[in-house]
């Protein structure tokens, strides 16, 4: 009998098209097909697929509608939590991104870690036994042994700019891709405006962080006229504010292409606010400055800031930057204290990966489970309905200028890159697949096994 199909869909390709593929290369060499792409895509498909295990990135009210959906499909639902790693604290975690009509639906959840996995039971202590301790995929390549997937790419980076200095910016509540009226509907729907004023604080800090950041990069460049700083935006973020100041600089590049993690490689410093590159700068031993010129004590994320050397001011921050190469040795990154916090709140830093510890979990949920095979009739009408909204999707693209938000977040995906990108996985990890690529929708994929894995 086939095995169980499963569906990874990615939403933002830069942080999570590395992470989801490295989980689908494990399911191939389990023997489960993986049908793999784009999320938004995926989402006016799942209808045409037979039921399946679908992995899900998120447990927030707005999946409780899909997860319903998804099962009157026959499918199963299993979920993570991209962004359950870094949070302010437990109880604003849980009213943003925990909902439990949606946490009820999915079979299994991989957490993160220790932290995420109580911050959730603190409050809805019926889910633990639904809970895994996994970590994310998507870290799996900052460890030592499978760190050398990045070496092509940090190469050409540093043979591109030379010597140079990272900034991750992490201000879209103030400097969204999209309109300010489509950002107060977009912000409307969080949980969080039950407390009036939180809210417009949060984006009060994104505000005047923004301004800080945008003030302090001209002052980094002329103090070191022989590096280059590449500003990196949020995923959500728009670019034009930096590519406005970078006419001004010309060794100030804006640039979100690629995987962070290459880009931290080719770095000799990441500096940032609350952002989550710094704790994937700690776990790749590149030196992660927090600069903080204004404290904000209910909206700090204590892991970037507790993994990072800390910089109230200006003054601070250049005094950081000149003893970036020294950080160990001064011993203000990666003490034994450090490393036993990244241990509590992330899961997969030694021993199995996390993509093979979700693999386990989801192999385990797909062998309990006997999803109803389409009859003849059935693969008729679900390939004759695929087919026709493929040329429904692309008549109406030809004829409505999109926004450039989608592109930004998912620029497209073919099968030369998803081979081109296994390849490497397989030849730095060992882990093995034989597989076939079947186009499916645009930008979506299925990858069918076609044989045991090494």
């Amino acid at each position: 009998m086939n095995k169980t199909a499963i569906i990874l869909p990615v939403e933002t390709k830069s942080r999570e098209f590395h992470g989801k593929l490295w989980m689908a290369l494990h399911l191939l060499h389990a023997g489960h097909p993986v049908l793999f792409g784009s999320q938004a895509r995926l989402w006016d498909y799942a209808d045409v697929v037979e039921p399946a295990i679908y992995l899900d990135k998120s447990v927030a009210a707005t999946r409780a509608t899909w997860f319903q959906r998804c099962r009157a499909m026959g499918h199963n639902v299993v979920s993570w939590d991209e962004e359950g790693l870094v949070f302010f604290d437990a109880w604003l975690y849980r009213k943003q991104r925990i909902d439990p009509r949606s946490f009820e639906s999915v079979a299994r959840f991989f957490a993160w870690g220790e932290v995420q996995r109580d911050a959730i039971c603190e409050e809805y202590p019926q889910f633990r036994d639904t809970i895994a301790l996994c970590g994310n995929p998507r870290f799996d390549f900052l460890r030592p042994e499978l760190r050398s997937f990045y070496d092509k790419a940090a190469a050409e980076l540093r043979q591109r700019f030379g010597p140079m200095l990272l900034v991750n910016t992490n201000f879209a509540f103030h400097n969204h891709f999209k309109s300010p009226e489509e950002v107060q509907k977009l912000l409307a729907r969080y949980p969080i405006n039950s407390e009036p004023g939180y809210m417009d604080k949060w984006i009060a800090m994104h505000r005047e962080m923004h301004e800080a950041y945008l003030a302090v990069v001209p002052d980094i460049l002329a103090r070191y006229p022989n590096h280059a700083v590449v500003v990196r935006p949020h995923p959500s973020e728009s670019h034009a504010p930096w590519l406005e100041l970078a006419k001004q600089h010309p060794r100030l590049h804006v640039d979100s292409s690629g995987n962070v993690h290459e880009w931290i490689l080719a770095s000799e410093v990441v500096i940032h606010f609350n952002c989550t590159t710094a704790v994937e700068a700690y776990l790749l031993d590149v030196p992660a400055i927090a600069y903080r010129p204004k404290r904000y004590p209910r909206y700090e994320n204590h892991l970037p800031n507790a993994l990072s050397e800390n910089a109230f001011s200006e003054a601070e921050l250049m005094v950081a930057l000149e003893g970036r190469g020294s950080a160990r040795e001064r011993g203000v990154l990666w003490t034994a204290e450090q490393q036993a916090t990244a241990e509590r709140y992330m899961a997969g830093l030694s021993g199995p990966t996390a993509a093979e510890r979700i693999t386990a979990e989801i192999v385990e949920q797909a062998n309990r489970i006997q999803p109803r095979r389409f009859s003849l009739a059935e693969r008729l009408s679900a390939s004759a309905r695929r087919a026709w909204r493929v040329k429904l999707h692309a008549r109406r693209e030809a004829q409505v200028e999109t926004d450039g938000y989608s592109a930004q977040k998912f620029p497209g995906l073919d099968e030369a890159e998803i081979r081109e990108t296994m390849n490497r996985m397989m030849e730095c990890s060992g882990v093995r697949a034989k597989y076939e690529v079947r186009p499916f929708a645009k930008y979506c994929f299925w990858l069918i096994p076609t044989g045991e894995g090494a």
